[in-house]
């Protein structure tokens, strides 16, 4: 007592000699007392998703394909003067059948990752899954192959193109001119990726007008060439003979079937000796250009 008296008088209060407090950054002075927070939110990266299931129709099947009827060729009607004989003519009709394909995941964990996490690591296992198909079934929807897969829009040959008028850029003309290719009665929207909106955003008219236009009233969307557009990450970037823009009625144009949901088992015995979980994912989806005629793409050529 006395040293730390004559400390105290000598160099003041709080002599770093005789200071015995508890602190946090040190785990002998009861560090080792306080905790971190943990927090249950789960940090993700934005998975890009085109989300064709807005534009498109959507319907329920519960067998492993669709068969749709269509018709090929309209009935034609005749001019004709009195007692002159009625050309016939009828329509010609055909059949499309569209496949509902199988999508699966898998995923596993250890018991004492269910055990003692601090989240739900079942939940975010769940989550990821969806996320994981709407991911799939979205980048078929635009470029599947048809092969265990919908058939995507980009890649069916009956659609028709449009030239941008240059052999590497996207131009005003041609995004006008793709416009111009559809016929009058449909209710389009452009669709392109985040790339191209840029690019376009860029583009004016004759006039020196932009062909973009902000939404000026609240729940006014923003428009393309006076036409709605919608984002889809899985369209090409603009480049010498790709596709970047499409420009149609995709309702009428292109068709999803979702067969059974998503459905998932949750197995505890097969990996039991090594004390492990797994989950098995499932669903059925297929999708198809349905009527050619409603959907007009732009293709980067001179």
């Amino acid at each position: 007592e006395y040293k730390a008296g004559m400390k105290m008088i000598l160099h003041g209060v709080g002599s770093p000699e005789e200071m015995k407090l508890l602190r946090t950054d040190n785990s002998a002075d009861g560090g080792v007392l306080v905790h971190n927070e943990i927090s249950n939110e789960m940090l993700k990266n934005i998975v890009e998703i085109s989300p064709m299931r807005s534009l498109a129709r959507v319907m329920q099947s519960s067998h492993k394909a669709v068969e749709l009827s269509r018709r090929n060729v309209a009935s034609i009607a005749y001019w004709i003067g009195e007692r002159e004989t009625v050309t016939k003519s009828t329509s010609t009709y055909g059949g499309l059948e569209i496949p509902v394909n199988k999508l699966m995941a898998q995923a596993d964990a250890t018991r004492e990752m269910l055990e003692d996490s601090s989240s739900s690591v079942e939940s975010d296992v769940m989550s990821d899954a969806g996320e994981a198909f709407a991911l799939k079934e979205g980048a078929a929807f635009i470029n599947g192959d048809g092969v265990k897969k919908p058939s995507g829009i980009m890649q069916n040959g009956d659609i028709g193109e449009y030239n941008s008028g240059n052999a590497t850029l996207i131009t005003s003309d041609g995004v006008i001119g793709l416009a111009g290719e559809l016929k009058t009665g449909y209710s389009p929207v452009y669709i392109m990726n985040r790339k191209t909106v840029t690019a376009i955003r860029l583009l004016v008219d004759l006039d020196g007008q932009y062909l973009w236009q902000a939404g000026m009233t609240g729940g006014t969307p923003n428009s393309l060439n006076g036409y709605s557009y919608v984002e889809m990450p899985d369209m090409a970037d603009i480049g010498a003979g790709t596709f970047p823009l499409a420009f149609g009625d995709f309702r009428k144009g292109y068709r999803i079937v979702d067969g059974a949901g998503m459905t998932v088992i949750r197995d505890d015995v097969t990996q039991a000796g090594d004390d492990e979980v797994i989950w098995t994912f499932r669903r059925r989806v297929g999708g198809q250009v349905v009527l050619p005629e409603a959907i007009k793409k732009l293709k980067i050529s001179a």
